[in-house]
């Protein structure tokens, strides 16, 4: 495995991201260069995917907060386009090529690091996603102190294959993803307090549907109705303003809604959220029958309104 050559690395800093703030969002999209053997790591309030290739070799990173603290997570994307023998080798490349990419990191955002300390013994926990579920994976992957260049001697630091589940973590953060329509238990406080998309489907199933979603200080789910079906919402963290009424121009219904306040939208409703606090709405949302597709994640609103251009 090569050792990080901080001259071949180059950082970019995005609109919204400082290189000491914020802690959350804060999202990293690490990219490479097999001709010059450059890397090339974003840093922003969201992934950068115009870097992306459809070779789909990056390193996505995100810190997420759980009431344990901090910990980051690293999602790779291991199937490959032509089968399992392609997938197995994209298995072993990325387990290769891992510590490098932590590495160049931490030593990328070093000010970021030097600013908050804490966050150099935050776990950092890896993703290993593929449809077969011989490499589908979640582990451990020890803390940044072990990937930081400027204070470590090689090698690299012990770390566990082990998938979450089976290991004392379990109980501190959920993989957020769609369980659906298997039978399903999960803190739901913890799960929506962890979540910074903008929605993510946690539950899908024939007759009923689970979201996530997180509203960030200044914005709103919307203005929209559902015909035909009835949504449940619970706030667990932020306050805001929830607006309803039979017509998009009479929003007569209108209350304050804060930690612990649930709400109900009858089928038919207009209805609009909108986060009145210093500080993102962290909520979960019950659709009965479904509203979105399996799997459904939206990192920001915009990406959400794209995607649901045709939808009323």
């Amino acid at each position: 495995m090569s050792k990080l050559n901080p001259e071949k690395l180059s950082v970019d800093f995005r609109e919204g991201v400082t290189t000491t703030e914020p802690i959350i969002p804060r999202r990293y999209t690490l990219t490479h260069s097999d001709i010059t053997a450059e890397l090339f790591l974003t840093i922003g309030l969201k992934y950068a995917y115009d870097k992306i290739s459809a070779m789909r070799d990056e390193v996505l990173g995100e810190w997420i907060k759980t009431r344990n603290g901090y910990f980051f997570h690293v999602y790779l994307h291991v199937d490959g386009q032509l089968g399992p023998t392609v997938t197995a080798i994209r298995n072993a490349v990325f387990r290769r090529e891992l510590p490098l990419a932590l590495e160049a990191i931490r030593y990328g955002d070093k000010k970021f690091f030097s600013v908050h300390p804490n966050l150099n013994n935050s776990q950092i926990i890896v993703y290993f996603n593929s449809i077969n579920p011989y490499f589908n994976s979640i582990e451990n992957w020890g803390t940044f102190s072990d990937y930081d260049i400027t204070s470590r001697a090689y090698p690299y630091p012990y770390r566990s294959d082990t998938p979450i589940y089976n290991s004392d973590f379990s109980d501190q953060y959920i993989p957020l993803k769609d369980y659906g329509p298997e039978p399903f238990v999960v803190n739901i406080t913890e799960a929506t307090k962890q979540n910074n998309n903008y929605r993510t489907a946690l539950w899908t199933g024939n007759h009923l549907q689970l979201t996530l979603m997180s509203i960030n200080v200044g914005e709103d789910i919307g203005l929209e109705v559902h015909q035909n079906l009835d949504q449940f919402i619970r706030i667990e963290e932020g306050e805001g303003l929830v607006k309803m009424g039979d017509s998009k121009y009479n929003l007569d219904f209108q209350r304050k809604v804060y930690d612990d306040f649930a709400f109900i939208i009858p089928a038919g409703k207009w209805h609009n959220l909108i986060n009145t606090g210093d500080k993102p709405i962290k909520l979960y949302s019950i659709y009965a029958p479904p509203q979105h597709p399996h799997g459904t994640v939206h990192e920001t609103k915009s990406t959400a309104q794209v995607a649901e251009k045709d939808h009323v």
